[in-house]
């Protein structure tokens, strides 16, 4: 027997032990145990008017009900509650077309029960069933009498920010009745929760809930998210300090097939909490190049790149100053890439995204093109290496031109010049990084399942040797500041000086924030190397000892030939990944150099106070 989601979700929330208050179910059999009248009627009124049917239906509901509806002893206020077996169905909604009501006194529920299961047939309901060509006799009215909160604070709360936001609960809260907070008739406050960092912030004229209130409405969301799923809308209400869940559903607004779904469950490690708007800025132009030259290599058909363009420009964005990979967009482009069912699955485990329901892409390749695709990303993967090898150089060279043209006086203008020249030279062939990435993931697989089904720990020896070669080139800029440290006492003040602007002009934009341009980093600011220096240096056996814990030692690898090929090649992909990865960060280093400049100028102008106002503008704002 289905008695509705509002009353089998409460059920299930009162099992688990959850504060939900007292109700007491009167299935629609109970109600209404013979419905032939009730049929026999609906047979009747088909060619009648909506009016006509409504009246007539509900008049033979009337007659139908039992009249031993049972009284609630306790003396006090009830909620009379409909929950019809279709409501909130995965294809149909009702929600708001059937009757509920509140601050019912005892003696009057039986006759409120009544009118719960005539709503059954309003004239809404009916319209709604004879569009959508439902059946009226299938429908049952089942209702839920509860013990009425007495709340002085009521709200929703959304587990998900309806707007797609996956790690922002919001609670709208409001004083009475939650019916009122629903209808939008009273003053809310809405608390916005980002249960990354476990920070939240409130809009409105006053704070309702205190910070153990907000708390506890997070840590009961999650119980019930656990019984129900992610994706939720809590009713709750507050009386006299204690809390009660009165009602779970799913989020209706995020249930479309082409949702639009925010995500930062990997990005967050690049951008922890918020970003300024001269970042966002930069990282939406460099999103946008770096899947730009990708598609232009793959797809090489103009139409297809100008349908895709607004998903392309929009892989990120940026809600309450943070940063977000929008889903929907990258679910978008990985439908176009070969293997892309296969792919799928496998890409959002390794980028840790929540939102993994169906998705209906708007844009589809013809048979012929994404034949096409397949050919072209072939070749592209083939020509991985020397392509990677030429972006390197590339990098070079602009790096050493925008770094001397950086060490002499320049106008805001000609250090523009400077930054359009990385963006043509380097960031609009960045998208090469995403074909090595897959080149490295490619080889990296085929070495693991060479190694597996050659030894039984092959896997393990695998992952070992693809640990230590990234450890070669990602451990580089740690290795060489500990040998720094150690060698600090042994070298002379002018020796020491010149290995750290060493130092300094190889790895002095590596941070934990380096990829947030308003963060400071070894290059702005030195003195944060001198510190670091310092720190090690206070214990020398330590010194010496993570000196010789990161001596990398490559394992030895019995090869065949198919195995030595597979190795070189996941190799190759793995040097290039990390290279590619050191000299981001150095592109942003130049980037970030290049606009405290622009901030000098403009302090010197009166047109901003200190150079690190240029973080509070776009790029475009500040050009």
């Amino acid at each position: 027997m289905h008695l509705g989601s509002k009353i089998e979700n409460l059920q299930k929330m009162k099992n688990a032990g959850l504060p939900v208050p007292a109700f007491t179910v009167l299935p629609f059999s109970t109600l209404v145990p013979d419905t032939s009248h009730l049929h026999t009627s609906i047979d009747e009124v088909r060619d009648l008017s909506v009016p006509e049917q409504s009246r007539r239906l509900q008049d033979a509901v009337r007659s139908s009900v039992c009249t031993a509806i049972p009284v609630p002893e306790a003396d006090g206020l009830y909620a009379v509650r409909s929950s019809c077996s279709a409501e909130d169905s995965a294809v149909h909604s009702f929600a708001g077309q059937f009757d509920t009501y509140l601050n019912v006194p005892a003696s009057e529920v039986p006759d409120r029960v009544i009118d719960c299961v005539c709503s059954l047939f309003h004239e809404n309901v009916l319209e709604y069933m004879r569009r959508n060509s439902l059946c009226l006799q299938e429908l049952e009215m089942n209702v839920l009498v509860q013990k009425m909160v007495h709340s002085d604070v009521s709200g929703i709360l959304f587990t998900a920010n309806p707007q797609g936001l996956l790690n922002e609960s919001v609670i709208i809260a409001g004083r009475g009745l939650g019916e009122n907070v629903v209808a939008d008739k009273i003053d809310t406050t809405s608390y916005y929760y980002n249960t990354t960092d476990r920070v939240y912030y409130y809009d409105g004229k006053e704070d309702l809930l205190d910070h153990d209130a907000v708390e506890t409405l997070i840590a009961l969301s999650e119980t019930i998210r656990s019984l129900f799923g992610e994706l939720l809308d809590i009713e709750f209400a507050l009386e006299k300090g204690k809390i009660y869940i009165l009602q779970a559903r799913p989020i209706t607004t995020l249930d479309s097939s082409r949702p639009l779904i925010f995500d930062n469950s990997n990005i967050v490690e690049s951008y922890p909490g918020l970003t300024l708007p001269l970042t966002t800025s930069f990282v939406y132009s460099v999103y946008e190049g770096v899947f730009k030259s990708a598609a232009v290599r793959l797809l090489k058909n103009r139409r297809t790149l100008e349908r895709l363009h607004p998903v392309l420009a929009n892989t990120v964005g940026s809600v309450n100053g943070r940063i977000y990979y929008k889903i929907s967009n990258w679910y978008e482009i990985i439908h176009c890439l070969p293997f892309h069912k296969k792919f799928m699955p496998i890409w959002q485990e390794m980028v840790g995204v929540q939102y993994k329901d169906a998705f209906t892409p708007g844009i589809n390749l013809s048979p012929l093109l994404r034949a096409c695709v397949y050919m072209h990303t072939i070749k592209e993967l083939l020509r991985v290496p020397g392509n990677m090898q030429k972006l390197h150089e590339a990098f070079r060279e602009t790096n050493a031109y925008v770094t001397n043209a950086l060490a002499h006086p320049m106008t805001a203008k000609e250090i523009f010049k400077l930054y359009d020249r990385i963006e043509a030279r380097i960031l609009s062939n960045w998208g090469l990084t995403l074909l090595n990435d897959t080149y490295a993931f490619l080889f990296t697989g085929l070495l693991k399942a060479r190694m597996k089904k050659k030894y039984p720990d092959g896997e393990a020896r695998a992952n070992q040797y693809v640990s230590g070669i990234s450890d070669i080139e990602s451990l580089k800029p740690i290795r060489e500041m500990i040998r720094l440290a150690r060698d600090k006492e042994t070298l002379s003040p002018e020796a020491y000086a010149a290995r750290r602007n060493d130092y300094i002009r190889e790895f002095g934009d590596r941070s934990p924030e380096e990829l947030k341009l308003e963060s400071e980093t070894f290059r702005t600011s030195p003195a944060l190397l001198d510190k670091k220096i310092d720190e090690y240096t206070r214990d020398r056996a330590k010194l010496r000892q993570m000196a010789q814990s990161l001596q990398t030692q490559m394992p030895q690898i019995k090869e065949d030939m198919l195995t030595a090929f597979l190795r070189r090649r996941a190799a190759t992909g793995i040097l290039h990944r990390e290279k590619s990865r050191l000299n981001r960060s150095r592109i942003f280093g130049l980037v970030r150099e290049a606009v405290l400049r622009i901030g000098d100028l403009y302090v010197s102008q009166k047109i901003i106070d200190t150079r690190r106002d240029v973080f509070y503008l776009t790029m475009q704002e500040l050009r």
